[in-house]
């Protein structure tokens, strides 16, 4: 019979492997704690009463130390068991990290109607805010790079693994009022030459709120690339942009031209109507969890000496061992 009992602290997991595989062994040595224990202190009484006063000693020295002390117990069956579940390999510490295994470039759409106020404090400043957030969580082994974009090609950072300079090169993107259009196609042609010798497995990321057809040519580039185009549409339902100005209500969205998009070059399409779906549609796509298993031995070790001091601190300050 195999059991597996797991215990989670934020992002480490404790796995106990066939804890009852061992458990007689466990429970004798539990029973043994105990019973030397009670031989201790019954021998500390014999002893008393053969030299001296009980009372008179138990002043002097301590009524606990001639008498059974819970907390003494406890904490000599605690470290016995922590010792057992270290020599048997019973323990086992997990912990959970964010990895990814491809390179990704940020396509951020920087036009006039990303200035729409749908997503505050703006659709533009609410993409930068998660794309820097996502950058902070990204394993810093991995390159990333960015193209912002309106009608041509705003911002051009090549893959690096130096997140400063993209943060800071997110934090400058601005709005181009003068350029309404949307070059989505002409951004992706961009990133794809560049990838041209990233070498590697390529992950195109598109934040917009554009229209734009995507020719056949480009979708036949990302494939020969292998580059899995993942597009978030940002963007809030019509009722939501019913204040905006007459100008930004007439840049219709239309969420099934990134559908398709993405669909021919293997990505998903997201539509995200706030900054918290943004934020899981990211890492849903570029993140994932994998355990990486820890040296159970030395956290168990140093949990045991802080036991240890704490048995020592009981000790001197109530007498008892």
């Amino acid at each position: 019979m195999i059991l597996l009992l797991l215990f989670r602290v934020g992002n480490l997991r404790v796995d106990l492997n066939d804890p009852l595989k061992n458990i007689l062994l466990l429970a004798v040595l539990v029973a043994l704690t105990i019973v030397a224990y009670l031989y201790m202190i019954y021998g500390r009484r014999t002893r008393a009463t053969h030299f001296g006063n009980m009372a008179l000693l138990e002043k002097v020295h301590g009524f606990k130390r001639f008498h059974i002390n819970p907390s003494i117990l406890i904490f000599k069956v605690i470290i016995i068991s922590l010792l057992f579940l270290i020599a048997t390999d019973t323990l086992a510490l997990h912990q959970t990290k964010f990895v990814s295994d491809t390179d990704y470039v940020i396509l951020l759409d920087a036009s006039a109607s990303m200035a729409k106020r749908d997503f505050p404090p703006s659709r533009l400043e609410a993409a930068k805010e998660i794309a820097i957030k996502w950058l902070e969580e990204v394993p810093p082994t991995t390159r990333i790079g960015l193209v912002a974009f309106t009608q041509d090609i705003a911002t051009d950072v090549p893959l690096t693994l130096e997140r400063e300079k993209l943060k800071e090169a997110i934090r400058n993107i601005k709005i181009d009022y003068a350029k309404a259009g949307t070059s989505i196609d002409f951004a992706l042609n961009h990133a794809l030459e560049e990838l041209n010798n990233s070498g590697g497995n390529v992950t195109l990321l598109l934040l917009t709120d554009g229209t734009q057809e995507v020719q056949n040519e480009t979708i036949a580039l990302a494939n020969a690339r292998n580059a899995r185009i993942y597009s978030f549409g940002i963007g809030a339902d019509n009722a939501s942009l019913q204040n905006e100005s007459e100008f930004y209500r007439s840049l219709e969205f239309d969420f099934s031209l990134l559908q398709e998009l993405s669909g021919r070059t293997g990505g998903f399409a997201y539509k995200v109507t706030d900054k918290q779906e943004l934020d899981k549609a990211l890492k849903e796509v570029t993140l994932r969890d994998v355990q990486v298993s820890l040296d159970s031995s030395y956290y168990v070790l140093l949990l045991i000496a802080a036991l240890s001091i704490l048995e020592f601190i009981f000790y001197s300050k109530f007498g008892g061992l």
